[in-house]
């Protein structure tokens, strides 16, 4: 696992994928392909797709579609109280919603 650190942020995010990580020094912004992870602080995520925008303080994530079309890897996230299954999500590192 990768690590990111923001002082903003005050907190450290791990993350990892599977086929590919490309990170946009410019604009900020790290870009996970297949079977990603992040964690952050109490919180995971997991999706076929994450970004993580370190100049905007979010996460965005999504499922991507096989080969038949079908979406795979749709996002779950677990704040540490409760796990959610969803068809797309961001969320802001700084408000934790």
């Amino acid at each position: 696992m990768d690590t990111l650190r923001d002082e903003s942020l005050k907190s450290e995010i791990y993350y990892s994928a599977r086929d590919s990580i490309r990170i946009d020094v410019k604009k900020q912004i790290v870009y996970l392909y297949g079977e990603a992870n992040v964690k952050f602080e109490e919180a995971t995520l997991s999706a076929a797709y994450i970004e993580i925008s370190m100049g905007e303080d979010k996460m965005y994530a999504r499922g991507e579609p096989d080969s038949t079309g079908k979406i795979q890897g749709k996002p779950v996230f677990n704040d540490g109280t409760q796990e959610l299954s969803m068809s797309e999500i961001t969320y802001n590192l700084q408000t934790k919603r």
